[in-house]
């Protein structure tokens, strides 16, 4: 898993995105992805689309997030979880991102 703030350069739109987000499901197809990505240098706007990317759509990084201790271990808890649920859809968990932030 990348950090949030990695710089990518997309293989099939040749163009490059940041990562902002974890897990996205696109709710046209119903597919999940593993980051969603907005145009890099402009950032996420709404009047600019969005990308679903997964690691093999990177060609390239080209600068990688902030990476601290709770990035690792969110990063943990966020694969074990949807392990968790990919192997079996009816279970409910939450992650307490208490743990991860002093927010």
């Amino acid at each position: 898993m990348k950090p949030i703030g990695t710089v990518i350069v997309n293989r099939e739109l040749n163009n490059m995105q940041m990562i902002i987000s974890y897990y996205p499901t696109n709710k046209e197809n119903g597919k999940r992805y593993q980051y969603l990505t907005c145009l890099y240098p402009l950032g996420f706007t709404t009047d600019l689309p969005v990308c679903f990317v997964n690691e093999e759509d990177i060609e390239l990084i080209a600068h990688t997030g902030l990476e601290t201790v709770d990035f690792d271990n969110f990063a943990k808890a966020l694969d074990e979880y949807i392990k968790t649920e990919s192997s079996n859809e009816n279970i409910e968990r939450e992650i307490d991102m208490s743990q991860f932030t002093e927010l």
